[in-house]
């Protein structure tokens, strides 16, 4: 049970609470099982936290380039019935 790395939250869920306090226990018994335990776990974690900051930025930039889009199609239908005979500017739109 102590090859597993029990201070990253996805590998002792399935663990009731009494095994986990026995394999943490375990593990806490001999110092360089416990650091090997935090190192692999700071390992493991950044590369979470890259994979999680990766799909963050995707999604920050999918809706910045919908939110600028959205805004220049607005500009552009704006002018388009300011400037145009359209038959929507009479009845929506009133312009000085």
């Amino acid at each position: 049970m102590t090859s597993i790395i029990f201070f990253f939250f996805g590998n002792f869920t399935h663990l009731s609470l009494s095994e986990f306090e026995v394999s943490i226990m375990e593990v806490m018994k001999e110092d360089i099982l416990l650091y090997s335990n935090m190192i692999n776990d700071l390992y493991y974690l950044g590369l979470v936290l890259q994979k999680k900051y990766k799909l963050l930025r995707y999604s920050y930039t999918f809706f910045m380039v919908g939110l600028i889009v959205t805004v220049l199609v607005f500009i552009t239908i704006l002018i388009y019935l300011k400037i145009g005979n359209h038959p929507i500017k009479q009845y929506h739109l009133k312009f000085s």
